[in-house]
């Protein structure tokens, strides 16, 4: 994903020179990428008012996969451990330019956001040299649904691209689904599900990128 994401990058950046042009700000496309703290993509509209108006796109995703060993005097123990997490957020916002300088940009404004969350995690165990085991699979679904507000600075680096830097505050309700399965080699076998609800509040750090406008 990470080599995907960078390779858009590049692509965006060599197009940006190629068309390279003087454009107003306000009747400009804009792409931002995201780069430290997080991965994801903006899109910002082209505007004739003092109001912008963009969609965020957040990506992440992880795969992990473990493995040991553990012997002891009289038996030798093997656990694994396999956990798949994805996350999606939307968030459409729209901001003002409120301090502008030869050298930099300031902006503010705020939107909404829906999130969803996945994360499966499975864990076999095995001792007393394996004629013991037993299994557990936790599946944990979340939604987010809520206002943000932002604040951010921008420069130029040179022509059409642009480095940036801006933070977030969150806050909303969130619902949580989460599924555990437990079983071993003797046939016992246990299920139980729980469901959350509950509101949230949390602010991001600050993330750096790169932007290119057309």
């Amino acid at each position: 994903m990470k080599n995907t994401f960078l390779s858009c990058l590049v692509l965006c950046l060599a197009c940006s020179f190629i068309y390279a042009q003087d454009v107003p700000i306000g009747s400009r496309h804009e792409l931002h990428f995201y780069l430290i703290n997080g991965y994801a993509v903006s899109y910002k509209f082209p505007s004739k008012g003092i109001l912008n108006y963009r969609v965020n796109l957040d990506l992440g995703a992880h795969y992990g996969d473990f493995s040991g060993e553990s012997s002891g005097e009289y038996s030798t123990d093997d656990r694994g451990n396999i956990n798949r997490a994805l996350s999606i957020t939307l968030t459409p916002q729209i901001y003002v330019y409120f301090l502008s300088t030869e050298y930099a940009r300031m902006y503010a404004g705020g939107g909404a956001f829906i999130t969803y969350q996945y994360n499966k995690q499975h864990t076999d165990v095995s001792y007393n040299n394996g004629t013991n085991s037993y299994s557990n699979i936790i599946k944990d679904s979340r939604y987010s649904l809520g206002l943000s507000a932002l604040i951010g600075i921008e420069t130029e680096l040179a022509k059409n691209i642009m480095l940036f830097a801006e933070s977030q505050i969150n806050g909303g309700r969130k619902w949580a689904e989460v599924k555990s399965n437990n079983f071993d080699n003797y046939g016992y076998h246990s299920r139980n599900n729980e469901t959350t609800r509950s509101w949230f509040a949390d602010y991001s750090n600050i993330r750096i990128g790169l932007g290119v406008y057309f």
